[in-house]
């Protein structure tokens, strides 16, 4: 709910709309995978990763797309290799929402939580 939240914050303060696709694989690594695998031909703007292993399967089945992953539960995303150095997320990985790109105007975005 916290991301619904944060999300409909900044969708009223830019004018943006945002159509939320949720999934839990459960812990199961092939369901996980497939979940990824349809998020990325649904051509989501941006995909938000709760727990390490959900946020470096995203961030490894995303390296080729202009996707960016958001994450959140992720106790070390240095040593996870989500991030260089603690502070500084780079793209196509962004460790808060700040980090998404976001449009104006009466635009829509297509956001996906996995697990």
């Amino acid at each position: 709910d916290n991301i619904k939240t944060q999300l409909a914050a900044i969708g009223q303060e830019k004018g943006v709309t945002f159509e939320i696709s949720y999934d839990n694989c459960n812990a199961d690594s092939a369901v996980l995978n497939q979940i990824i695998a349809n998020f990325i031909a649904d051509k989501v703007d941006l995909m938000i990763g709760v727990a390490t292993p959900v946020a470096v399967a995203m961030q490894a089945a995303t390296e080729s797309t202009d996707i960016p992953v958001v994450f959140a539960a992720v106790s070390d995303p240095v040593s996870a290799g989500l991030v260089a150095e603690p502070g500084k997320p780079q793209l196509p990985v962004a460790a808060h929402f700040g980090s998404a790109k976001s449009g104006q105007g009466n635009q829509e975005g297509r956001c996906s939580r996995g697990c």
